[in-house]
């Protein structure tokens, strides 16, 4: 079986005292897998640091099951931000029999965590199963189709409105 992780790291610039800062290669902040999001604050983010009102703060694990729950608890929604630093957003996404998605504004990642079904990409339609990932760049149209009734999914969105690579 093959076993795929995606780890995210974080470069941060730290008080060192004095006024001073520097950039630092902080631990890991999260890691991807078959077991869902793991991921802890990294070591400069303290109660006392002020973090942008836009900022989700991972305090806990943020697992699919977890993920899930608290999707369920929101009467109907399909997806759920679930944490949020700098351009980095993290939703979970669970569409009901069919994915009503517009093209969106930022490059984006699907990780696939449960169900099959078929992702149409840029007219390009292809099979999908749990552990796989997707790529979408920004404004480009995307949905997923004929799809399980287990299918659900973490989103991943990244980078500068309009993509890293813009389109014409």
């Amino acid at each position: 079986m093959l076993r795929l992780e995606i780890q995210i790291w974080l470069l941060d610039a730290c008080a060192v005292g004095a006024g001073h800062r520097k950039l630092v290669y902080l631990e890991k902040l999260a890691s991807v897998g078959p077991e869902g999001v793991v991921g802890r604050l990294p070591r400069c983010i303290s109660a006392r640091t002020q973090v942008d009102s836009q900022d989700y703060i991972m305090t806990d694990r943020l697992t699919p099951s977890r993920a899930l729950e608290r999707l369920a608890e929101m009467d109907g929604k399909e997806f759920l931000t679930l944490f949020r630093h700098g351009s980095l957003e993290v939703e979970i996404y669970k569409p009901d029999g069919i994915d009503r998605q517009q093209p969106h504004t930022k490059d984006e990642v699907y990780v696939v965590i449960s169900g099959s079904g078929y992702f149409v990409n840029d007219g390009e339609r292809h099979p999908f199963q749990p552990g796989e990932v997707l790529f979408v760049p920004a404004g480009v149209e995307h949905r997923f189709e004929d799809f399980t009734e287990d299918f659900a999914t973490w989103v991943f969105f990244y980078g500068p409105e309009g993509g890293e690579n813009q389109h014409p």
